[in-house]
């Protein structure tokens, strides 16, 4: 009986997907913030009373930075389950953990991203209009934690597994 041939093109393409994904996090996110330090280095903070460190789009600069952060950390942890996957270890305590951490990461980011307020949407985009402020607060949220939860299901789901392989391994 042959065995059927693990899907390392389509994992091969999730990995890519990754790291596009963590490419536009680190784009999106981390820009504004170098942008804003930039301009504080140019002005001499102590002279210039035009800037100041704690204004409110350098705290937002920073709740960015912290979400991209975040989200950074998630897609790193998805390229690992992804090898792990390819090499046919699906069911294994890294995963599970990684699940944990990809979890946790999407907590951080959608909790950051609810108390805090604005997105970045309207920083980078200062020429166009501002869209719905309560699509502006509470979609990148809710999406986050919506995926958190659902990212939850599945380490649940990898833990029964894990235990149900490990009393089949016994048993064989």
């Amino acid at each position: 009986m042959k065995t059927p041939k693990r899907p390392k093109a389509l994992l091969t393409l999730a990995q890519l997907l990754c790291l596009l994904t963590i490419a536009v996090v680190l784009f999106f996110f981390f820009t504004p913030a170098f942008v804003l330090f930039t301009y504080a280095e140019q002005a001499d903070m102590l002279q210039d009373s035009t800037f100041a460190l704690l204004s409110p789009s350098t705290l937002l600069c920073l709740r960015d930075a912290a979400i991209g952060a975040c989200l950074v950390c998630v897609g790193m942890e998805a390229i690992g389950i992804c090898g792990r996957v390819k090499k046919a270890s699906a069911f294994c305590e890294k995963n599970e953990k990684s699940l944990g951490r990809i979890t946790l990461g999407m907590l951080l980011a959608g909790l950051i991203a609810l108390l805090f307020g604005d997105s970045v949407v309207p920083f980078l985009l200062t020429d166009l209009p501002a869209i719905s402020p309560i699509v502006e607060r509470l979609l990148l949220p809710f999406l986050l934690l919506t995926l958190a939860a659902m990212v939850r299901a599945v380490q649940l789901l990898m833990r029964r597994a894990l235990t149900m392989q490990t009393e089949n391994d016994l048993t064989v």
